[in-house]
């Protein structure tokens, strides 16, 4: 590998010109020079075009033909079905009913044919079951809607199925292509640059890392960049990547304009630019934008000599020979960012420019200078402040501390809405409220003391905190003077033992604060630098989800505000899936859309007395001393008095209840409290909203059980794949976590997890607890192999296994461990629960599929079963050969 340094053409107020590199003289030893200079920027630029790729998709990347194929082959069967059924030429509502009660199988084929590539709940809302309904009236009413929705119209005189439904399964792929082909340039350059900043590292003293982009605090470049490359605390070179399929005349500028623009930008932060250009486009761009490109940019390659090594070549050349600021700009800044720091303001006057000069030079400081708060007039001739008054204040801290105004100083930087504060022996005590965003409490306990820093002073900060902002995880205390590096050192490993992290700031870090048009970022990266991690992640393992962490179920709630009014719902789910996260809100939805809400949580209720109680604690009721079902009328009569609008009782989790119910009788009537909530229900005296997992499952997908269609079940599982990302990557980014693998890193969080909540949520707390602790510096950053590394820890294998499987019963489990890739026939599932329960009855094999679909494991398509949970076989290979028996086993 050669390193070669490019041609540098535009160093100064643009490119050089002929007569300047000659200066003026006709001296041959120049014009050779330049003549060299074109003629190797000439070879660059060849060199670029000749690598140049057409496209970065292959046939498969568009339309995954052989997926297509497979789909087809495997509903053959069904295909046939509806050829017969559609050429006998009876296609009627009554013959349609038939049909579906013969043939089921064909029912998907009708919805792919129909264009429903929908999740379960949107069929819904049309009418439209998941599957064939067993019970003749529903399959009538399913025929009746696809009758209206018009399905005969899909079929003409001939129609051949195969080829109708060839063509539904293209459209179907087209949804996934995104996820195929998008992000194919992205995924290419994140793996050259992690692979040349780790050949570069074998060539530097001091070691190169990729960052994102928020490291900068640089709106203006950061956002035309990918990745950021430091050297140490130290920025040196931004990569920026573009694939152009065509060329035109935005294209054009792009080229000429916006990325030398760029590099000379980032020349004023000391950094070179990276271009990785691709595409059909550079191919057909004029030689004059080429020509600007090359000659404004440091260092552009395509994605072929990026791999060749250029892309090494230019870490190495951008950590020796840091690209240095034009004298004359550096000069005019550092007098515009003195008279700032000193006056406060500036003005094009105070500058050795002339006036055009000056505001042309206080325009570009404003631009480069995004990360500062400053205000500039319309005229262009002052910049000042956009806080003044606040930075002042924190100016006049650092000589005179005032406790007080240092906490209502932080306060604002926080854009507190209210404040309590107390004084008490010169030292300020106050309660600050915030806008709840990650990872900030709605309210902080903050202390200022002009006091020094000792351990005692922090644990009596920290108890205060619990008793005062009791949800909050960290404190506040401002003091007169910043932490030296030893005292910092021992703060860091006290906060271990301390109930809540103390953050300590100073006057300095307030100025800097409010110097800054992101003081909250500033004051998260304090947060970081300091903080017990484990105290501060903002994922929630064993509580309900705060509404800050509620992302998604917007299907699931819909479906329950849209039958509450006629009847009862039960959401069904396994353990840690949300359940009551979801009945909380719905708490709160419910009281918007105008009913009353009676919420209780059943987890510790195991009799009709227990659930009494509760009642009478929880909704201030009166209630007999001993309680029966038939008290239940009398209780919902006492709720409907508090208000005229409908009354929702919500139980959590009743499964404990409805098994006492069951194993006892009230005057020989069975199951007496679920038939009296039955008959509230029925009466419209009340609806209901259970949630629960085995028990009241089996209730309601028993036909023979006199609940059966009580209530409509709401199946809880993962969340969409939207979701459960913005469940992870949203919290990351308020604590300005930096992801420079963002596609690479979602792929592994949606492989790894399959959408669950719980295991999310538990990764994105373990991916915090290991950022390195102790690099008090202003970036953090997760990538794909920190993803890896915690997946791949026996830790996360053993709650990935226990979450999924850990109320699943030794049959399910039975049946769970019998999946790897390929799908299975109910069949074949059959056999594999007789091998291992041969007394196992048919309605207990169907009960156990249907548990291992609620629990997310399983899922059936077309027939087929397949794995939901697919990293599950991978996980249970953490636990040895022996079927995993023990960690199953441990986990009923």
């Amino acid at each position: 590998m050669i390193l070669v340094e490019p041609m540098r053409l535009d160093q100064g107020n643009g490119a050089l010109q002929k007569d300047q590199i000659l200066g003026g003289r006709a001296d041959r030893n120049h014009e050779a020079k330049f003549v060299s200079a074109m003629t190797n920027l000439e070879k660059r630029i060849d060199d670029f075009r000749s690598s140049v790729v057409s496209s970065l998709l292959s046939p498969t990347d568009f339309v995954d033909w052989g997926a297509v194929s497979r789909e087809m082959s495997q509903q053959t069967r069904a295909i046939a079905d509806l050829q017969d059924f559609v050429d006998h030429g009876n296609l009627s509502y009554e013959a349609l009913a038939s049909h579906l009660s013969e043939k089921p199988a064909t029912y998907p084929l009708l919805l792919s044919l129909l264009a429903f590539n929908a999740s379960g709940s949107q069929i819904e809302k049309w009418g439209l079951p998941e599957r064939v309904p067993t019970e003749p009236t529903q399959r009538q009413r399913l025929a009746k809607n696809l009758t209206t929705i018009g399905y005969s119209e899909l079929f003409t005189e001939n129609s051949r199925i195969s080829d109708q439904l060839r063509v539904a399964e293209i459209y179907k792929d087209s949804f996934k292509r995104r996820f195929r082909s998008g992000n194919q340039f992205e995924k290419s350059v994140s793996g050259l640059v992690k692979k040349a900043v780790s050949i570069a590292n074998d060539h530097c003293e001091e070691q190169l890392r990729s960052a994102g982009t928020s490291v900068l605090r640089h709106s203006s470049v950061a956002r035309f960049l990918d990745h950021v490359i430091m050297q140490g605390q130290r920025p040196i070179a931004g990569i920026a990547t573009v694939f152009q399929q065509q060329s035109g005349g935005r294209q054009q500028r792009e080229l000429s304009v916006t990325y030398p623009t760029l590099q000379r930008n980032l020349r004023e932060l000391g950094m070179s630019l990276v271009l990785i250009a691709d595409g059909p486009g550079f191919q057909d761009a004029s030689p004059r934008a080429l020509q600007a490109l090359f000659e404004g940019v440091r260092f552009p390659m395509t994605i072929r000599q990026a791999g060749d090594g250029e892309l090494v070549d230019a870490l190495l050349a951008a950590s020796t020979e840091p690209e240095i600021a034009p004298l004359e700009s550096a000069a005019v800044d550092r007098l515009i960012d003195a008279a700032l720091n000193e006056r406060g303001e500036v003005n094009a006057s105070d500058l050795p420019l002339g006036s055009k000069e000056a505001t042309l030079a206080m325009a570009k400081f404003a631009e480069v200078h995004r990360d500062l708060s400053i205000r500039m007039s319309f005229d262009g001739t002052h910049l000042e402040w956009d806080n003044r008054e606040h930075v002042q204040s924190a100016i006049n801290l650092e000589t005179s501390f005032e406790p007080e105004l240092a906490v209502k100083l932080f306060s604002f930087l926080m854009s507190a809405d209210e404040i309590e504060i107390k004084n008490s022996n010169g030292d300020c005590d106050a309660i600050v409220e915030i806008d709840k965003v990650a990872p900030f409490p709605q309210k902080l306990f903050v202390k200022a003391t002009g006091n020094d820093f000792d351990n005692s002073l922090a644990q009596a900060a920290s108890a205060k905190s619990m008793e005062f902002a009791h949800d909050a995880r960290f404190s506040v205390l401002i003091l007169s003077e910043e932490l030296r590096a030893p005292d910092l050192e021992e703060h860091r490993r006290m906060q271990s033992l301390r109930p809540v992290s103390i953050i300590v700031l100073s006057p300095a870090q307030l100025k800097k604060a409010s110097k800054s048009s992101t003081p909250r970022a500033l004051f998260v990266d304090e947060l970081l630098g300091q903080a017990d991690l484990s105290k501060v992640s903002p994922f929630v393992l064993s509580n309900a989800t705060p509404s800050r962490m509620f992302f998604g179920r917007e299907q699931e709630a819909a479906a329950t505000l849209a039958t509450i009014s006629t009847n009862s719902v039960a959401i069904l789910g396994s353990r840690r899936i949300g359940k009551t996260s979801l009945l909380r809100r719905l708490r709160e939805d419910l009281k918007d859309a105008n009913f009353s809400p009676f919420f209780t949580d059943c987890q510790t209720v195991r009799t009709w007395q227990d659930f009494a109680n509760l009642a009478q604690r929880d909704w201030h009721v009166s209630v007999p001393g001993e309680f029966s079902p038939n008290h239940l009328t009398d209780l919902v009569q006492q709720l409907r008095q508090r208000s005229e609008d409908p009354v929702v009782i919500l139980l959590d989790e009743i499964d404990q209840l409805l098994l006492w119910d069951m194993q006892h009788d009230e005057n020989s009537v069975p199951e007496a409290f679920f038939r009296a909530c039955r008959s509230i229900s029925q009466s419209g005296a009340a609806q209901f909203v259970f949630t629960g997992e085995r028990v009241i499952s089996k209730k309601l997908w028993d036909p023979q059980s006199p609940h059966w269609n009580f209530c409509r079940p709401i199946q809880l599982t993962q969340l969409p794949r939207k979701d459960a990302l913005e469940l992870l990557l949203i919290p990351l980014s308020g604590l300005g976590i930096d992801l420079p693998q963002r596609s690479e890193t979602s792929e592994l969080v949606w492989r790894f997890t399959s959408g669950h909540p719980q295991l999310v949520q538990f990764l994105g707390d373990r991916l915090i607890r290991n950022l390195e602790v102790g690099r008090h510096n202003t970036s953090y950053s997760i990538d794909a192999d920190d993803v890896m590394k915690v997946a791949h820890s026996f830790d996360y294998a053993e709650h990935y296994v226990s979450t999924y499987l850990g109320q699943a019963n030794s049959l399910e489990r039975a049946i769970a461990r019998s999946f790897g890739a390929a799908s299975k026939k109910k069949a074949q599932l059959r056999d594999v629960a007789r091998s291992e329960h041969a007394d196992v009855l048919e309605d207990e094999f169907e009960t156990a599929l249907r548990m291992l679909q609620l629990y997310g494991i399983l899922e059936v398509e077309d027939n087929l079963f397949k794995l939901r949970a697919d990293w599950l076989p991978e996980a249970l290979t953490h636990f040895g050969a022996s079927e995993n028996a023990s960690i199953l086993s441990t986990r009923k």
